[in-house]
Formats: C-alpha cells, sequence, structure tokens
C-alpha cells in the first residue's frame, strides 16, 4: 500500500469538520508498506477524529511521515490540549476515555490492528502543542 494513498483514504473516510483544518504532508518518495489496508485505514480514521475533537473549532490536525529503520512511521499530530499525564501511561487500556462521551475503545483497538499487521503506536510528542500519536508501519519487501 502507497501511504499517501492510505492517508488520503483515511481522510475521504473520516466525518468532516469546517472548523478545523487538516494537513497531510508526506514525501513523495516514501516506500510501500504491508498492511491490511482498510483495517489500517480505520487506525487512522479514528486517530484523525480523535484529533479533530481535541483541536476542536480552528484548530489543526497534522500528519507526517518518514522512514524509520525498516518501517514508514505517521505522526499523527493536533493543536488540541494534549493528554493529561495521569492518563498518558493507560491511554491504550479498554475503558480508559477522556472524552466525556467516550467508551474507551477506540485507542485499545487501533493499538490491536497496528500490532496484527506488524507495527506500533505510541504517544509521542510532535511540532503541534496538542497530542501526537506515532505509528510505525513495516515496508513492504516484495514478495
Amino acid at each position: 500500500v502507497e501511504p499517501a494513498e492510505l492517508i488520503a483514504a483515511a481522510r475521504e473516510a473520516t466525518p468532516a469538520r469546517d472548523d478545523v483544518s487538516f494537513a497531510a504532508a508526506l514525501p513523495g518518495d516514501l516506500p510501500a508498506i504491508s498492511i491490511d489496508f482498510d483495517q489500517l485505514r480505520q487506525v487512522f480514521v479514528n486517530l484523525i477524529a480523535n484529533g479533530f475533537d481535541a483541536a476542536g473549532a480552528g484548530g489543526e490536525v497534522r500528519i507526517t511521515a518518514r522512514v524509520v529503520d525498516d518501517a514508514v512511521e505517521f505522526l499523527v499530530n493536533d493543536t488540541g490540549p494534549g493528554i493529561d499525564p495521569s492518563i498518558r501511561a493507560r491511554l491504550f487500556e479498554p475503558l480508559v476515555t477522556t472524552k466525556p462521551k467516550g467508551i474507551g475503545l477506540g485507542l485499545p483497538l487501533c493499538k490491536r490492528i497496528v500490532e496484527r499487521n506488524g507495527g506500533t503506536i505510541r504517544v509521542t510528542a510532535g511540532e503541534l502543542p496538542g497530542a501526537a500519536f506515532a505509528v510505525r508501519l513495516p515496508i513492504h519487501r516484495g514478495s
């Protein structure tokens, strides 16, 4: 799968938010990745939607990508308030949420899908001041 195709499909499938800007800055020479397209599209839909919610009106969600070792690492970053340090370590546990109406299953499911596809997901820091999630997915090595 081409990384840019994956992110474009995820953005298209994410419910629109006209009050939050979205930018995807992916280098054109990123290698293909070995993943289940539909599963990972849903992971990025979840991360983008979470970013929209956190950033709020006038905010921004940005996705960048780069090659790290034998993987493509995507960084999904927003301009929201960030993640409370008291919850950060438990963020990928079921039923842990920061949303008033959240049920806490989105990020644990994302983690399971990413790991099932040979990748990793973690909370990190980005250029924008809000939450940042790094998703590493394996580079396709042919058959």
